[in-house]
């Protein structure tokens, strides 16, 4: 919900009518959320705000060179959005956290590189809020978990789109999995073969995250060529005995 101080900030005070309606539009439209950045096409301003191109381009210009909203192709970063939330609510702070776990890493470099600093960095040192706190970490951990199986129901899903959507969440234990489906070559078809392979290894991909990346790939060989004399079908688990000898 809207801060009722949205219409006494000096900078909407300072706005022609147009400006503070399309303003008030990034803040309020259906498509944003609690953090303020998101998917917003330009295209869709047009239509929903009723603006003609021209005039709203005019405008947008303008929010970015007052460092107001920022573009980062059809993404969307409304600068001050938390300042007109109530950012001291525990469900506020819940919500930003799972809203940044949202966007995709190419976006957060980009917001990086025009802030100097991490999105998460920027929201801590502004507004004071963790966002990497560990209070919240098994409540957020099933949430994130809940939304991403939300993206393994379709039918149709190969090995480099498995990739693509773990690589986007920018988890360890994530990209753990997928090495480990890349070395042992698995071939799935569907998107639930792929989630219940994420859902079998997740235990034991996170004991392997406080091992480093050479340690994990050693043990990865030595555990292949051990199955390969043996005649075994080695797993994740197997990979993580031999790291713990």
């Amino acid at each position: 919900m809207i801060d009722t101080k949205f219409w006494s900030d000096s900078y909407v005070q300072k706005q022609e009518r147009d400006e503070s309606y399309l303003y008030l539009y990034y803040l309020t439209n259906e498509h944003g959320n609690i953090l303020g950045i998101y998917e917003l096409p330009k295209r869709t301003v047009y239509f929903e705000a009723k603006f003609e191109k021209i005039e709203a381009d005019s405008i947008m210009e303008k929010f970015e060179k007052d460092k107001k909203i920022l573009y980062f192709g059809d993404w969307v970063f409304i600068i001050n959005f938390l300042k007109y939330q109530n950012i001291k609510s525990p469900k506020i702070q819940a919500g930003i956290k799972l809203e940044l776990d949202k966007i995709p890493l190419e976006i957060k470099k980009k917001i990086k590189s025009k802030l100097g600093e991490s999105i998460e960095k920027w929201i801590q040192h502004r507004y004071g809020i963790n966002t990497v706190s560990h209070s919240n970490s098994n409540s957020n951990s099933n949430s994130n978990s809940n939304l991403l199986s939300q993206n393994f129901v379709c039918d149709d899903m190969d090995f480099e789109k498995f990739k693509e959507l773990l690589e986007k969440t920018q988890r360890r234990y994530l990209m753990i999995i997928v090495d480990y489906a890349e070395e042992k070559r698995i071939d799935l078809k569907t998107g639930p073969q792929w989630w219940d392979l994420v859902e079998r290894n997740v235990r034991v991909a996170k004991k392997l995250e406080k091992y480093d990346d050479d340690q994990i790939s050693k043990a990865t060989r030595k555990t292949k060529r051990s199955s390969e004399k043996k005649d075994f079908d080695w797993t994740l688990e197997t990979v993580f005995k031999n790291l713990m000898k």
